[in-house]
């Protein structure tokens, strides 16, 4: 019995992919409409510190004696803010250090705030905190936390510090295809057409469950920043930039971190061909390494780093 030809010609076609067209379309103005009316919302709604523009546990802090003679940097990562370090910075501080946790250009305010800041405007934001401390401190430490520890990366590679520190630095993602597809081709491309991505403050990547809530961060993300993001790793990867690392650096890592590449930072680190680099490996945690279950370790790690140093 012969097959039966296929019914639909493109003649009939035509019409129906149109229809989808104009939905798929207005589908999308009308996703982009709800979703910044919801970070309208936000902005209004969210806590903020008393008597402050910043949103709760997002405003910058400095402790420890101001004239002491060594200061340690702490750079938070995208869409982050410094109580992310838990009371890492605290500890730090009561063993005689001067601690400053800065706030990276576009953060701790509004996410359409971050959505107009550039790879160039965060990068000088880094280096201009480093040099800050150099004008007062003899010794200045960078600790750096994903995005964060790109940005260290770079501004260390123009304005030479004691130490740096690198917490599951973003150096590559750990999910680097989505469906097949290329993450970094998919956000180029999701960028063109998505304003507005759900942010998980109060659910961070952190394997204790207990942890999870404590990491503050913007409820919505600007899909703009997500290319910012990639512009900073991009340039933190380039080897003239890893070679120009001079000094100590210690580079913590997890290796079930869900959100950055621990290959990826064991590739820049081997790069480091001017430094000397320790690497420390986690098994227990996730991203968010301050908060999770080996934060005691990474207190350590730190200390012991901070410590060698004073000796030198």
């Amino acid at each position: 019995m012969p097959l039966k030809s296929f019914p639909y010609t493109p003649r009939k076609i035509r019409p129906y992919l149109a229809y989808m067209l104009v939905f798929g379309l207005v589908s999308l103005i009308l996703f982009n409409f709800i979703t910044d009316g919801l970070v309208t919302r936000y902005e209004n709604h969210a806590a903020r510190e008393p008597d402050s523009p910043y949103l709760k546990g997002m405003a910058p802090r400095t402790l420890g004696p101001a004239d002491a003679d060594k200061a340690v940097l702490f750079v938070h990562g995208f869409i982050g803010a410094q109580s992310n370090f838990s009371d890492l910075p605290d500890t730090i501080a009561a063993s005689g250090w001067y601690v400053e946790t800065m706030r990276l250009p576009g953060h701790g305010t509004s996410p359409r705030d971050f959505e107009r800041t550039t790879a160039d405007e965060l990068e000088t934001g880094v280096i201009d905190a480093i040099r800050g401390l150099k004008a007062n401190h003899e010794t200045v430490v960078v600790v750096g936390h994903s995005m964060g520890g790109a940005l260290s990366t770079l501004a260390a590679a123009q304005e030479p510090i004691d130490g740096l520190v690198l917490c599951a630095p973003y150096f590559g993602l750990t999910h680097h295809r989505v469906l097949g597809i290329p993450t970094d081709w998919l956000a180029r491309r999701a960028a063109l057409v998505i304003r507005w991505l759900p942010g998980r403050p109060g659910n961070g990547p952190v394997a204790k469950p207990s942890g999870r809530v404590h990491v503050d961060c913007y409820g919505w993300i600007p899909t703009a920043g997500t290319l910012t993001a990639l512009e900073v790793r991009e340039r933190a990867n380039q080897d003239a930039v890893l070679q120009a690392i001079t000094g100590p650096v210690l580079t913590i890592h997890s290796h079930n971190d869900s959100v950055t590449s621990s290959e990826a930072t064991a590739t820049a680190a081997a790069k480091m061909s001017n430094a000397s680099v320790k690497t420390s490996w986690l098994e227990k945690s996730d991203h968010v390494i301050f908060w999770d279950y080996e934060a005691d370790q990474v207190t350590r790690e730190i200390q012991t780093f901070l410590k060698e140093l004073e000796g030198l």
